[in-house]
């Protein structure tokens, strides 16, 4: 019996231990050229995403009909101010715009649209200037972080490393090789493997992130091991209990 709860100890030690190459990111030697990993390409406008759309013109009074007002709503409410203040882009790429009606916009840059916009304007405005933002900069980070949740950005371009800055980094349960990247596309739902302890994760076409992604960190072996503690406790002290009474019986 006391061989048995060594041997329980022994494995208790052993299951929950971390090691340190399971901690930690880029793990391999390999350095990259600067700028080589850059396989960004623009990203373009779908259906439900939301544009801030803001003209400026010697008509003051027309812009004022194209520019939704922001008065009441800031930044720290990001739903409110996408609501607010932002044209949602229907399920046939189009967004309504005052004075102009619809424009189809889906499958365009931002700079595309906002050339678009410019030019529907001249016939009604000189030098017409237009300032289109793409407002539903998410993500969405779940499993093995310090702060999962739906995380807003402000700037074009993240990476999955920035993003999980935003998470507060991973928890030191987690399986840094076996991270998924969920993506909607044209075409559905698209899910996609990554290791975030190989440098050439860098090179991917999914090092930089696209509005509205999932990224989902699976647990290590020691988070399982952790969550069914007790368990092996429980067992441990029910072994223990077996052992004392067995002694105390011999002893009579």
């Amino acid at each position: 019996m006391k061989n048995i709860l060594i041997y329980l100890a022994i494995i208790s030690l052993f299951s929950s231990c971390i090691r340190h190459k399971d901690l930690a990111y880029l793990q391999d030697s390999r350095y990259l050229d600067p700028y080589l990993s850059y396989r960004t390409n623009e990203y373009k406008i779908q259906s439900s995403d939301n544009l801030i759309v803001k003209m400026t013109s010697f008509d003051s009074e027309l812009s004022g009909v194209i520019n939704q007002s922001s008065n009441s709503i800031s930044l720290t409410d990001p739903k409110g101010f996408l609501y607010f203040n932002s044209y949602t882009v229907s399920e046939v790429g189009d967004i309504s715009l005052p004075l102009l009606g619809d424009i189809n916009v889906g499958n365009k840059t931002i700079y595309e649209i906002k050339e678009l916009i410019e030019l529907e304007l001249q016939e009604y405005v000189k030098f017409p200037s237009v300032n289109v933002k793409l407002s539903n900069y998410q993500v969405t980070i779940l499993g093995e972080v310090k702060s999962p949740g739906l995380k807003y950005y402000y700037d074009s371009k993240l990476t999955v490393f920035q993003a999980l800055g935003l998470a507060q980094d991973l928890t030191p349960f987690a399986d840094r090789r076996k991270v998924k990247l969920i993506r909607e596309t044209p075409n559905g739902t698209m899910v996609m493997p990554l290791d975030l302890t190989k440098t050439n994760i860098m090179e991917s076409d999914y090092y930089f992130l696209k509005p509205n992604d999932v990224i989902y960190v699976e647990p290590s072996k020691a988070r399982s091991f952790s969550l069914n503690k007790s368990n092996v406790e429980l067992i441990a002290s029910i072994l223990t209990l077996g052992v004392l009474v067995v002694n105390v019986t011999g002893g009579n």
